[in-house]
């Protein structure tokens, strides 16, 4: 910010905290009066000073003054939302598109106002008006998001990770957004999958809130319970709403899975539509990555794509989730194998493999080197960096090892790496990556994809 920004700031003493929250409001595409009865502040390093009162009429010559200085976005304090949302709603396609704003506050702004019109939608059963609402605005939002690219991995950096209902659902409608774009699906339908995402646990509105919330392991009786929400959902969308057939398949079958091990029919296969194999996977990553009273901490995305490709891959539609992981990756920075010098992954071909392999660590005795104890492991992706195995026992960081890369049926080649991260699944098994001491050759890669049939990530 501009040192000639001082000559608008209030005293010292009126700047707050960055720890109360500030929605942003950016300057070009929010109209002014929508400005009128707000506070406003300007961002300086970590601190919002306040620029205008909310007694104070925001106008032509206010906007003007702003715009001089370079202000592009501007802030006020979340107890004005009812003002700053109603007026982000209306202006959700110029706020999304208007590129002289920083793609990154725009996609926190359409992540914000879509959680707060979640919030309001989930204060009570649905109605056709609230149903109107939803559709209207989900088409605006199926719009923003698919006009701008890398508009998911910003939406994914904006994303709050608490599992109430208008969060959750919200964090679905992004994911499910960019995958039905993925598979080359019409506006139409893209438009009602993002309805289905953000009202799929609508039906929790009807179940007990001590089960919703329980802390620890269900009972049995829980259990069956909290499987209700599903069909409560489908029967009050039914009676309340003209909601499309896409609306209820979201709904109705995002617990079903692939191995017929779901509920609340137990479909199986090709038995669950597009929409509900789509819903699964989505609404699984979602969860992974939310706090939930009975989990000490939050899964990174990275980790829930690990999960749901290693662990669960019987249970949903691998044409899917290979869509959904190349959706990732092509929008985020953190999917294994990495480069780990900084933690995040510089962009590499990469080979999809499932095939076992055995790994010794490298153990130092006096000056010399041997190979440890072996173990066997499965080796579950590949590039030229890095390699990522799913082993049985944990191994420390900065540990060196060595791999043998099957080249055929007779042959090995063994490739010396340094294990990076080593992450305990929710299974129990450790998933392990590691950088290699030199990047492989590329036709080191090419015959191991011979050999094992593996498939190349986008």
């Amino acid at each position: 910010m501009d040192n000639n920004t001082n000559l608008l700031v209030k005293p010292a003493n009126d700047r707050v905290s960055v720890k109360v929250k500030y929605l942003p409001i950016p300057l070009h595409c929010v109209p002014m009066a929508a400005l009128n009865g707000m506070n406003i502040y300007a961002k300086r390093d970590c601190n919002y000073a306040l620029i205008r009162s909310n007694v104070e009429p925001f106008d032509n010559e206010a906007h003007r003054k702003l715009l001089l200085l370079g202000i592009k976005v501007v802030y006020t304090q979340n107890r004005y939302s009812s003002n700053y949302y109603e007026a982000i709603e209306k202006n959700l396609r110029q706020v999304a598109s208007h590129n002289q704003t920083d793609l990154t506050i725009r996609m926190q702004v359409v992540y914000n106002v879509t959680k707060h019109i979640m919030a309001e939608i989930y204060l009570g059963p649905i109605d056709q008006d609230k149903m109107d609402r939803i559709n209207r605005f989900a088409s605006l939002l199926v719009s923003a998001i698919l006009s701008q690219k890398n508009a998911l991995k910003c939406l994914l950096e904006a994303f709050d990770h608490d599992f109430d209902n208008a969060t959750h659902g919200t964090n679905v409608c992004m994911i499910m957004i960019a995958l039905a774009k993925r598979l080359r699906l019409d506006e139409d339908t893209t438009n009602q999958l993002a309805v289905g995402a953000l009202l799929i646990n609508i039906g929790n509105l009807f179940i007990d809130e001590q089960i919703l919330n329980l802390i620890g392991t269900y009972t049995p009786e829980q259990y069956t319970q909290m499987k209700r929400h599903v069909q409560l959902g489908l029967d009050h969308l039914s009676e309340n709403s003209n909601a499309s057939e896409v609306v209820m398949a979201v709904v109705g079958e995002h617990h079903e899975r692939f191995d017929g091990s779901g509920y609340p029919k137990g479909l199986a296969g090709d038995d669950i539509s597009l929409y509900g194999r789509m819903a699964g996977v989505v609404d699984t990553l979602a969860a992974l990555t939310s706090f939930r009273l009975y989990r000490h901490k939050v899964v990174s995305t990275n980790d829930a794509c690990i999960i749901v490709e290693s662990q669960c891959l019987n249970q949903f539609d691998k044409t899917i989730v290979d869509n959904l992981l190349s959706v990732l990756d092509g929008e985020m920075e953190d999917i294994v194998p990495l480069s780990f010098s900084n933690g995040f992954r510089k962009r590499a071909k990469r080979l999809r493999i499932r095939v076992r392999a055995e790994m010794f660590r490298i153990v130092k005795q006096n000056d010399t080197y041997k190979l440890g104890e072996k173990r066997n492991v499965t080796i579950m992706n590949l590039s030229r960096s890095g390699i990522a195995l799913l082993s049985i026992k944990e191994v420390p960081l900065n540990t060196p090892l060595m791999v043998y890369l099957p080249l055929s049926a007779q042959k090995n080649e063994s490739v010396v790496c340094t294990v990076r991260r080593c992450q305990t699944q929710l299974h129990g098994l450790q998933m392990i990556g590691a950088e290699f001491s030199k990047p492989l050759s590329e036709n080191l890669l090419a015959s191991v994809k011979k050999i094992t049939r593996a498939t190349d990530y986008d």
